[in-house]
């Protein structure tokens, strides 16, 4: 038997195998792993801490306590990202003041009428801003985000939506659900 022989009848084998596993587990879908018990997790700067499950990984970064992001990954494929920023904060109190100005402002002209155009509150200026960025992050896979829904998150008024959007990979598409939440404190 030549070497050319023995070649084709290792390699086109192997070839096929791995090519059937390739197909095999890329279809699989990711398990997420019981959480383990609850422990204190505080940010580099300080500026967030929350409790979470002892076996989900901790990543992030942080810039001089204007603007933190914590990703928790409890499994692949599947992760928590968790933002704060100064900024955001600062440009709610300045929104939350000029809707309070506004609306009292008729009442100091006289004879004038006061408005019933509804003014949009901070969070809900907040959460719509972050729509439009992820809109932006994911135009070319097709994010679709449902409107709004009031929640609360530790105690603080929150806005939650369900998204969609298409996530390509090497043996075709993934379709990915996710939430996003707004909350201001």
């Amino acid at each position: 038997m030549s070497h050319v022989a023995l070649y084709r009848l290792v390699w086109i084998p192997s070839a096929i195998a791995i090519l059937c596993m390739l197909a095999l587990f890329s279809q699989q879908s990711a398990t997420v792993p019981e959480p383990e018990e609850m422990v204190a997790y505080t940010s580099s700067d300080h500026s967030t801490s929350f409790q979470k499950p002892k076996n989900w990984k901790v990543g992030g970064l942080s810039l001089h306590s204007i603007a933190s992001a914590i990703v928790l990954e409890p499994a692949r494929y599947t992760r928590l990202e968790i933002t704060s920023d100064l900024t955001g904060s600062l440009i709610a109190d300045i929104n939350r003041s000029a809707n309070s100005q506004a609306s009292s402002l008729a009442a100091m002209i006289p004879g004038a009428k006061p408005t019933d155009a509804k003014l949009k509150s901070p969070l809900e200026s907040a959460h719509e801003t972050g729509g439009k960025v992820m809109e932006k992050l994911f135009k070319l896979k097709g994010y679709t985000e449902e409107a709004g829904k009031p929640t609360r998150i530790a105690g603080l008024d929150a806005l939650v939506s369900d998204f969609h959007l298409e996530e390509g990979g090497f043996m075709g598409s993934t379709e990915v659900h996710g939430r996003r939440f707004t909350a201001l404190g």
